[in-house]
């Protein structure tokens, strides 16, 4: 039965816009990659988040400048999920995908701490956070969705464990574009999935159906929840949507992003637009 737009929750009557701004940014990606195949990621990472939160007040971005250089956790980003129900922590590493390339190299990549994925999924249980690759490519490919064509998008999502299992356990084997676009979603699915509750507004079914491996996986501080699953926001992650000074915001919340090199929130709470207006 469907619902009246009264019975639907605040958040899903504005996650149609929010989609379109994920939708817009991945595309502009694709077309970027397109047009100059040997753009660094580093620069599609700082423009899709830096354009995403430049577009909608429910998304926030913030690149640091002081994060530990002793130690490397893997990603380039940490991203929050705000829900209604709950919260999602996920670590993201990003990858630049190539036409007709072998990509194990990119996957297995090592580097002076260790193999990238390994650092990875486990500075990911420690942090309690979900692992997870963002793929750039300009290469139309199917993914887990059943409704994306392949087409239009530039910006996929993957879950760490079965990218490691998949390509990387069992030792050097030919990785095409293709194969690990297969194993992802695009980004806006994150949003819009059918899987994501109309009553609850939660991501939790979208998760167990796409990537089951990442909330299998145990955290090094039990909650009752699965990894990565919160019911309430962290106090580091508010003050962070509403501090105006990026630079005294990371001084006092140091301890918690001290390993992090960026921090993304995208806020899909009911009144998330309203809060923003008052603050």
């Amino acid at each position: 039965m469907l619902l009246t737009e009264r019975e639907i929750p605040a958040y899903l009557i504005v996650v149609k816009r929010e989609k379109a701004i994920l939708s817009e940014a991945s595309k502009y990606v694709q077309s970027w990659l397109r047009r100059q195949p040997g753009v660094k990621e580093e620069s599609l990472t700082d423009w899709l988040l830096d354009r995403i939160s430049s577009q909608s007040p429910r998304f926030h971005y913030s690149a640091f400048s002081r994060h530990t250089e002793a130690r490397e956790t893997g990603a380039d980003w940490e991203w929050w999920l705000l829900f209604p129900q709950h919260s999602y922590r996920l670590g993201v590493q990003a990858k630049k995908l190539n036409a007709n390339a072998d990509h194990y190299a990119v996957i297995a990549h090592v580097n002076r701490y260790g193999l990238q994925v390994e650092m990875l999924l486990e500075n990911s249980r420690k942090a309690d956070a979900l692992p997870f690759y963002a793929f750039y490519s300009g290469i139309p490919s199917p993914t887990m969705c059943e409704v994306f064509d392949g087409g239009d998008e530039g910006v996929f999502v993957a879950g760490a464990h079965r990218i490691f299992d998949d390509f990387v356990r069992n030792g050097r084997r030919n990785v095409g574009s293709g194969d690990l676009l297969l194993r992802t979603t695009p980004l806006s699915c994150f949003f819009c999935c059918p899987l994501i509750s109309l009553k609850e507004g939660d991501l939790l079914k979208f998760l167990s159906n796409y990537y089951p491996e990442a909330l299998a996986e145990e955290s090094l501080n039990p909650r009752n929840k699965p990894v990565g699953v919160y019911d309430r926001v962290p106090p580091f992650v508010l003050s962070f949507m509403t501090s105006e000074d990026t630079n005294v915001w990371e001084r006092e919340f140091h301890q918690e992003v001290n390993d992090i090199k960026a921090l993304a929130v995208a806020d899909l709470r009911s009144g998330a637009d309203e809060r923003e207006r008052n603050d």
